[in-house]
Order: C-alpha cells, then structure tokens, then sequence
C-alpha cells in the first residue's frame, strides 16, 4: 500500500510541475507575442524619431550660427550707436551758439 501512496504522490507532483511548466511558457510566448506586437508598431516611431531628431539638431546648429550672427550684428549696432551719439552731441554743441542768438533776438 505505501508503493501506491508513493506512486499517487509522485505522479501528482509530476503533473504540479507539467501544469507550472505550461502556465509559465503560456505567460511566455503570451509576452513574447506582445513584444513582437509592440516592437512593431514602436519600430515606425523610433524611425520618425531620429529623423525629427536629426532635423533638430540641424535647426540647433543654424541657430548657434544665426546667435553668432545676431552677436556680430548687435556689436555693429553698439559702434553706429556711438557714432550716432558722438554726432549728435557735436550738432547739439555746433547750433548752440544759433540757438542762443535765436533765442536772444526772439525775446
């Protein structure tokens, strides 16, 4: 009667262990089906990505040279500021004498 007990154990565990084996590869090829599916439709994307990504990296560098451009383009602008300034400050000195003749015979 133990051998019987014995055998009844055995072959339920072994049936315990086939029943985890195909739960554990159903879970599986369940996942694996899904990441097939998912590196599908994520495959376009990725493509799209680095084609966007290049295309800002190509805007990145036509910024850093419109920057150095615009810097340039400031300095330039500062320097015909001052020239402006130093003009019309010698204008403002050169008709000062006008103004106060002006000035004197409107009274």
């Amino acid at each position: 009667m133990n051998w019987v007990i014995l055998l009844i154990i055995g072959l339920a565990s072994l049936a315990l262990i086939v029943g985890g084996f195909a739960y554990v590869g159903r879970k599986a090829w369940r996942l694996a089906k899904h990441g097939m599916r998912v590196s599908k439709d994520v495959m376009p994307l990725t493509d799209r990505l680095s084609r966007q990504a290049q295309v800002l990296s190509a805007s990145a560098d036509r910024l850093a040279s419109n920057g150095e451009q615009l810097s340039a383009n400031v300095a330039r602008l500062q320097v015909t500021i001052t020239r402006l300034q130093v003009v019309g400050e010698a204008l403002a000195d050169a008709t000062a004498p006008f103004r106060r003749i002006k000035d004197y015979l409107g009274r």
